[in-house]
């Protein structure tokens, strides 16, 4: 598996999300690895839940779909309030609402030290 590969990730192993910032928050935010089935992640009740679309998806529209590859993966994993610079450098492009991403984003905890 190369470094970085998104498909490394657990489940388990999701950022937190602040359930106070998140409050009544009902969105997906979809991810998509080159040519691999789209996964993403639905908040929703103060909990992001990992969907994995090959396993029949999270039943509503994403509010975006973020292409990457794995380190601009690890990059927002780490610090999501990166996508910006991600967007701007072109290591992510965005179908859907830029905007609404970052706002999705930024409910959840960075692993900056």
């Amino acid at each position: 598996m190369p470094k970085n590969d998104p498909t490394d990730t657990p489940d388990g192993h999701l950022p937190w999300i602040d359930p106070l910032k998140a409050g009544e928050t009902d969105a997906y935010l979809q991810f998509k690895f080159h040519d691999q089935t789209p996964c993403g992640l639905r908040i929703r009740n103060g909990v992001a839940d990992f969907v994995d679309e090959a396993e029949g998806g999270a039943a509503i529209e994403p509010i975006a779909t973020l292409m990457m590859d794995g380190e601009a993966w690890h990059r927002l994993y780490v610090d999501p309030s990166d996508l910006s610079d991600l967007f701007s450098s072109g290591k992510v492009a965005i179908e859907g609402d830029i905007e609404k991403s970052k706002e999705l984003l930024s409910l959840f905890d960075s692993f900056k030290v």
